[in-house]
């Protein structure tokens, strides 16, 4: 009975020192703005990683970040910071102080923010509940922006895609481009904007009545004002027509969709 116990135990600390090993360095630092009250802006580059970053009802930013490697790896560079972050007259600049590992950055900011944010590998960035105007590019990986009230311009090569707006810019174009993946857009149902759109080898789909302003090489016309095309540029207006919106993928469908509960 008590060799049994013993080597119950001796399996459960295995297992712990296992488990262990999947957890990297975890920092948390807290950035107060010069004016709480006024548009921020942020900018980060994360060369190895993800990015995701949410707005909220706050006043300041927080920022959390995790290295994706073992505990001893960790501590290695136990006591030095891997990243710290730069504020002046509400902008905000993230810096990495360890360059060769992979660490993903979580940011709670207030809403009214602008931003230009980049991942170059390994990574996925998410931005969410944000009001302001985005860019964001991530070469090898997924794109999502939700509940975005405001401008974006996105790009990636290999990554999808999707966004999601409760408002748009009334002045502002956007552009959103894919070499392999797709790309699904959600407006709201009065949108006023031109569109620019393209997929070499992939479909367009359409819940807006497109306007056209040049016919496109293939063209058909479906339920709910469906237009798909194989060749060439779409180009027309959504309702009245305003600022001009690029969507472009070369192997991936993009679909462009009303969002119901806008704004």
């Amino acid at each position: 009975m008590k060799e049994t116990l013993r080597t119950g135990i001796l399996i459960l600390i295995l297992a712990g020192l296992v488990s262990n090993q999947g957890y990297g360095q975890r920092e948390q630092i807290t950035v107060n703005l010069s004016d709480p009250a006024a548009q921020g802006y942020l900018n980060f580059t994360n060369i190895k990683g993800s990015i995701k970053v949410t707005g909220y009802n706050g006043d300041v930013i927080l920022i959390t970040a995790v290295t994706r490697f073992p505990v001893e790896s960790a501590s290695k560079i136990s006591g030095n910071k891997i990243f710290s972050a730069d504020e002046r007259n509400n902008r905000i600049t993230i810096f990495r102080s360890e360059t060769n590992k992979t660490i993903d950055f979580d940011l709670k900011i207030p809403r009214n923010f602008s931003m230009m944010v980049s991942s170059r590998d390994n990574g996925t960035i998410e931005i969410i509940n944000i009001n302001g105007d985005i860019e964001a590019s991530n070469p090898a990986g997924d794109i999502i922006l939700e509940n975005i009230a405001g401008s974006a311009v996105v790009s990636t090569v290999s990554g999808k895609i999707t966004a999601s707006f409760s408002k748009t810019a009334a002045n502002s174009p956007m552009m959103f481009t894919s070499l392999e993946g797709s790309i699904e857009l959600y407006l709201p149902e009065k949108t006023n904007a031109r569109v620019k759109m393209r997929s070499q080898n992939g479909k367009l789909l359409s819940d807006f009545k497109i306007k056209p302003v040049i016919q496109p090489d293939v063209t058909g016309q479906g339920m709910d004002h469906r237009v798909i095309a194989y060749e060439g540029w779409t180009l027309g207006m959504i309702n009245n027509g305003g600022p001009e919106y690029v969507i472009s993928s070369y192997n991936g469908n993009i679909f462009l969709k009303k969002r119901r509960n806008a704004l």
